[in-house]
């Protein structure tokens, strides 16, 4: 059974509206007003968006209390600078090798702004790291 999934807004509002930058928009609700069913069933292209905004999806509970929470617009900057850095697509790149922010925004389906990227980079960079040390490694090479 192919089924679409349905988006929730963000704890605390009934409903959230969705713009992008060509002039598309939709609107989430709550309670869908075109069914009376929770949640709303959106286009593909703003389920990144939702999820950056804070949305949860009908069934999985991503941000309700004992369920552990849902990403967090860092976890989500962190993938896409994850993403672009894997790709190493040239055009995508600083020239000190660091992921442009245009290119981490458009991975991550909403602007990233430069200080979000700022607080984000070092712990990318950090995380390259975590899978090589030993658990006795005190920062100097042996």
């Amino acid at each position: 059974m192919n089924k679409e999934p349905r988006f929730l807004p963000p704890k605390g509002l009934d409903m959230l509206h969705l713009a992008s930058t060509d002039g598309h928009s939709c609107v989430i609700y709550r309670i869908d007003p075109a069914d009376g069913k929770p949640g709303s069933i959106i286009p593909d292209r703003f389920r990144k968006q939702a999820v950056g905004e804070g949305c949860d999806v009908v069934g999985l509970n991503l941000n309700d209390e004992g369920g552990g929470a849902g990403p967090t617009k860092e976890d989500l900057i962190l993938a896409a600078i994850t993403a672009v850095m894997e790709r190493q697509a040239p055009d995508e790149l600083e020239g000190d090798g660091r992921a442009k922010l245009a290119a981490v925004s458009k991975q991550v389906g909403f602007k990233v702004t430069k200080v979000q990227y700022e607080a984000a980079w070092p712990k990318f960079v950090e995380s390259l790291g975590a899978g090589d040390k030993d658990e006795d490694d005190d920062g100097v090479d042996d």
